[in-house]
């Protein structure tokens, strides 16, 4: 009975702040985190957070962290035949795929990744969460054949912060469900499919 109790003393307090945070993300579009980010009401992607009298224009340089990859324990329980290592392939995967494309896109856009922290250096770290592949390939590289018009989905969260001070600026947060080329038409499920 007294591990029970000491249980109840663990959980009572985590679904309480569930609650809590269920209560905030149905808040008004001007709402302020914990951190002290207010949200913008006029973005083109779902949420995007930013601290109130910060100037951009002092930061000449991006330095990106590796990005933070997480799968839904939705879609984790749905693909069992998976294991271990094939989920940190997977993320591998990812990371690798997302670091490439994202300091292309920058370096397309004539910004100047920097390597080190400085007073005109912008931190970006990057989380790919709630990500789910519809047709996921496992160590052995067997694929389950799906017929599918979804390939998949993620949300995509960036955070801002000034590389010296490590004090966040921004977040932004873009929730995206990747539908199979042919529109309306299944398609198989590839290794092209899951990359895209």
């Amino acid at each position: 009975m007294k591990m029970q109790s000491k249980i109840y003393e663990l959980i009572l307090p985590l679904c309480l702040m569930l609650v809590g945070t269920l209560v905030q993300a149905q808040a008004p579009e001007n709402e302020t985190t914990h951190d002290g980010l207010v949200r913008k009401a006029d973005s083109k992607v779902t949420a995007v957070y930013i601290k109130p009298d910060t100037d951009f224009s002092q930061y000449n340089r991006l330095m990106i962290e590796e990005p933070h990859v997480a799968f839904t324990s939705k879609w984790r329980r749905k693909n069992r035949r998976l294991d271990h290592q094939d989920i940190e392939a997977i993320k591998s995967r990812a990371i690798e795929l997302f670091t490439n494309e994202f300091t292309k896109v920058l370096k397309d856009g004539k910004y100047d990744i920097a390597t080190t922290s400085a007073d005109d250096v912008l931190l970006i770290r990057p989380a790919i969460i709630d990500l789910e592949i519809s047709s996921p390939i496992d160590a052995s590289g067997v694929q389950s054949i799906t017929y599918t018009t979804k390939v998949g989905s993620a949300s995509l969260v960036l955070e801002l912060f000034d590389s010296v001070s490590s004090e966040i600026l921004a977040r932004a947060i873009d929730k995206r469900v990747l539908e199979s080329a042919s529109g309306n038409w299944q398609v198989e499920g590839s290794s092209v499919n899951n990359n895209a």
